[in-house]
């Protein structure tokens, strides 16, 4: 039985009133084409990549430990500087405190100076409302709870440690490590070229990404939550939310390395699929209105605000939204769009519920989360991104 039978009968309503729909523009081929596409592509990710690199371990007689704890080690260094970075102690807060406040009263002095000789003030207002905005933000900032051991050691591995590895490898085993390693790299350089290419995230946020992580490794902590939703791929055809999540760190032990790198792919390429359909979709309703079927959003450039506002229309007129595509645009600005479809219409009334499932309840009773903003970004760790109550 064909659960989307109501957006077939959609679309011949719509090829019957003005002819055919394009290919970018039509959903239910779309979603026709999405399993084995996605099917496809994961299956060629599993033999032209990952599976060479479990061969080229296997010849190299490297474990799976023993390659995972120098992936790890190889990242821990710049994984704990960028922690640390993030979770400053409280001598550090104060020094920006300080800081701050003189920035503050030297501009402050400026522009009144400025005011007193009839001088404009346009720059230094601009100024002071930044410094004010900074020094609010620190203000706010909560300590490191913890020792500065553990706060210089969040990648679940202290440089110590990293380096007394590192130092106890012979020339021969690192040199054969170095080359798998390689591998995993351009595995991971993949990856990100596949949230770009499905308009999933901007080129200037990979760029960033890039520039903070030279060796990066997703740090899961599976055993110390295992209840945590590592790779979220969203439900239905909607992909709310960001792509990537602010990595905060933890001192408990990082799990499966590998099976990770994989699930990061296989995330990827899903949303990335579901994307695509999301945007077909989008298009349809966009160049095809009804106003007694859907109402399209205006583009939106933040995926999560998209969706609350969808959310909030939804409350209003009784309806519901069930689809959040987005796409980069020329200049690296990325905009989202949503499909809201106003009444549950006998032609329509089973397709919301199909396009975007309602979110199932976690063990314990708990609501599955909704949408979610993180301070600092960086890929998402989960989809391993947008990285959350997992420490990644």
């Amino acid at each position: 039985q064909d659960k989307y039978v109501d957006l077939k009968r959609i679309r011949q309503h719509i090829q019957k009133m003005s002819g055919e729909l394009s290919d970018i523009s039509d959903a239910y081929i779309g979603e026709e084409l999405y399993h084995g596409r996605a099917a496809t592509r994961s299956r060629k990710f599993l033999e032209e990549e990952l599976r060479p690199l479990l061969t080229r371990m296997n010849m190299s007689k490297i474990g799976t430990e023993e390659f995972e704890h120098y992936l790890h080690a190889r990242h821990a260094p710049e994984a704990n500087a960028e922690m640390a970075r993030r979770n400053p102690s409280q001598k550090e807060i104060d020094a920006h405190i300080e800081e701050a406040e003189g920035k503050v009263r030297e501009l402050e002095k400026r522009r009144g100076h400025a005011e007193a000789t009839g001088a404009a003030t346009a720059s230094l207002d601009k100024a002071l409302q930044k410094e004010r905005a900074e020094l609010s933000k620190w203000k706010k900032a909560q300590a490191f709870d913890g020792t500065e051991e553990e706060r210089h050691a969040l990648s679940g591995m202290s440089n110590a440690e990293a380096r007394k590895f590192m130092d106890g490898l012979t020339s021969e085993k690192r040199a054969r490590l170095e080359k798998l390693a390689a591998m995993v790299d351009a595995i991971q350089e993949k990856t990100l070229v596949t949230l770009e290419s499905y308009g999933l995230m901007s080129r200037q946020e990979l760029d960033e990404w890039r520039a903070t992580y030279k060796y990066y490794i997703p740090l899961h902590r599976d055993e110390a939550h295992p209840d945590s939703v590592s790779h979220p791929i969203g439900s239905g055809f909607s992909v709310r939310g960001q792509e990537s999540k602010a990595r905060t760190g933890s001192n408990e032990k990082v799990t499966h390395i590998l099976g990770h790198i994989a699930m990061q792919r296989e995330a990827a390429i899903t949303r990335g699929e579901k994307n695509r359909v999301a945007k077909m979709l989008y298009l349809m309703a966009r160049q095809n209105p009804n106003e007694e079927i859907w109402k399209v959003g205006v583009r939106f450039t933040h995926p999560d605000l998209c969706a609350l506002a969808f959310l909030a229309l939804g409350t209003m007129m009784g309806g519901r939204m069930v689809s959040v595509g987005r796409r980069t645009e020329h200049a690296g600005q990325q905009e989202s769009g949503g499909v809201f479809f106003k009444r549950l219409l006998k032609s329509n009334s089973r397709l919301p519920s199909c396009l975007a499932p309602r979110p199932r309840a976690r063990r314990g009773g708990q609501a599955t989360p909704g949408l979610s903003r993180a301070p600092v970004r960086t890929p998402n760790e989960a989809f391993p991104s947008r990285h959350p109550a997992r420490a990644a």
